[in-house]
């Protein structure tokens, strides 16, 4: 059996540390590897209406009405909606930056009153993913064969994030949501978050002013039933997620250039994850890293949990043990669940039982074991996965720090004395694995020198 060392938490500290800071091999608020090509396109209605958008996507060169990158389709595509009385061009950074990961990015025009009807636009940011469609299967567009529709998401500010709630309520084509600063529509788009089918991101500022978070955003958190995160920015404010102020503007410390970035490496990563089957950004996102960018504070339900959470461990040298865990469904619904072993270091390998679990009833918990073996020596940080099988890119997790013990301390009691005399004897004896002390691949008179070596050493 595996003991608990609590004198390892240190140095697993900082293991765990070194790993975290070398998992994002990209920074996605960073320009991607395209430029930003951009059209006015018109996008027909059900009633035949038609209204004008903007497309944003991966180009051969920057400008309007450049050509589709050859190596960028079929890509995924995002609906996205501006705020109330501003114009698409607000947002034109943040939408080239999506184009230049790789993203189709469409913005309607439409709604830009006074008096604008929410239930409108929230129909008309589902009808520009209907005309990505169109385009995608006509002969002839610059776009067909380019989008991948099976992989649509949702983003806006403001009323266009409560736009986009109230769309993906009820279009069920839409994979992932990110959010910023979601205001409260009419109708509800409170209400309609108790209907999202996909994971939600809700990006929101700690100084925001004009749609404040706790009687906005918060509320749609609360009623959200699907894996669903906030992402607050310290210091954001309300305009900061726009690329100028207008008039009825707040204002914050925090420079409106450093909230853009951290909203575009949020929006970035979380379409990666989820429209791009990326893994990439998944240990920053649901994950044990912290986020790269030290302004924002997670709160994050992925739906499930697997506890322990962490735990720090030794096993006997070229030795087994099993871990005891468990994998509860804390949504309303059945879930299907993948579990996955990330990190094994040279020499040590996991295997999980059972590596899938189908239908969990909600409030369910299955017990899920880990088994390690071990190498003569060295440490290694081990992160089992529970992965969403419905959206590929959720996750709950688990993270167990390991060590080979001390071949003086035979018996894994914390102490080198006489009792693992005894114990090294009786698996020296018996032909055991864990005998093997000079790791040379034999139990013979040499691990009988190296055990008493060290023994009369006090420790390793």
């Amino acid at each position: 059996m595996p003991t608990h060392l609590s004198r390892l938490t240190l140095i697993w500290l900082v293991a765990i540390g070194f790993i975290a800071a070398s998992t994002w091999a990209t920074d996605y608020g960073l320009p991607g590897p395209f430029s930003a090509g951009q059209r006015s396109v018109t996008v027909s209605r059900a009633n035949g209406s038609t209204f004008t958008a903007q497309l944003l996507y991966p180009a051969t060169a920057a400008g309007s009405n450049q050509p589709f990158h050859p190596q960028a389709g079929p890509a995924p595509a995002i609906s996205f909606g501006h705020g109330f009385l501003q114009t698409t061009s607000r947002y034109l950074s943040t939408l080239q930056h999506l184009a230049s990961h790789g993203f189709i990015v469409i913005a309607s025009d439409s709604e830009t009153s006074l008096f604008p009807s929410h239930g409108n636009f929230a129909s008309d940011l589902s009808r520009c993913l209907t005309y990505l469609e169109q385009q995608n299967a006509a002969a002839g567009s610059f776009l067909a064969g380019k989008v991948d529709i099976a992989a649509f998401g949702i983003s806006g500010h403001s009323m266009g994030g409560g736009a986009s709630l109230l769309a993906a309520g009820t279009d069920l084509r839409i994979r992932a949501i990110a959010v910023e600063a979601p205001a409260e529509t009419n109708p509800s788009a409170v209400a309609a978050s108790a209907s999202l089918a996909a994971p939600a991101l809700l990006i929101v500022g700690d100084a925001d002013t004009i749609v404040p978070t706790a009687s906005h955003g918060q509320l749609m958190y609360n009623a959200i039933r699907t894996p669903r995160q906030v992402a607050n920015i310290r210091g954001g404010y309300h305009c900061g997620f726009i690329d100028s102020a207008g008039i009825g503007c707040d204002s914050s410390s925090l420079a409106r250039a450093d909230q853009l970035l951290t909203t575009r490496r949020l929006l970035t990563s979380w379409f990666s994850l989820y429209l791009k089957d990326s893994p990439s950004p998944w240990r920053a996102i649901w994950g044990p890293d912290a986020p790269i960018d030290t302004r924002v504070t997670q709160t994050v339900d992925p739906r499930m949990t697997l506890t322990p959470r962490t735990s720090s461990e030794i096993v006997p040298a070229a030795g087994t043990a099993r871990f005891a865990l468990q994998l509860r469904n804390t949504d309303e619904s059945p879930l299907d669940v993948d579990l996955v072993v990330e990190g094994a270091a040279l020499g040590w390998s996991a295997t999980v039982t059972p590596t899938n679990v189908r239908g969990l009833a909600a409030g369910s918990v299955v017990a899920v074991s880990l088994d390690v073996a071990a190498p003569a020596s060295g440490v290694a940080e081990l992160v089992l996965l529970a992965q969403n099988a419905a959206d590929g890119g959720t996750a709950a997790w688990a993270s167990l720090a390991l060590a080979v013990a001390c071949p003086a301390d035979f018996n894994l009691d914390g102490g080198v004395d006489g009792a693992d005399i005894e114990a090294f004897f009786a698996a020296w004896t018996n032909g055991e694995a864990g005998a093997d002390v000079n790791a040379d691949g034999g139990i013979d008179g040499g691990d009988v020198e190296t055990f008493f070596s060290r023994w009369e050493a006090g420790g390793c």
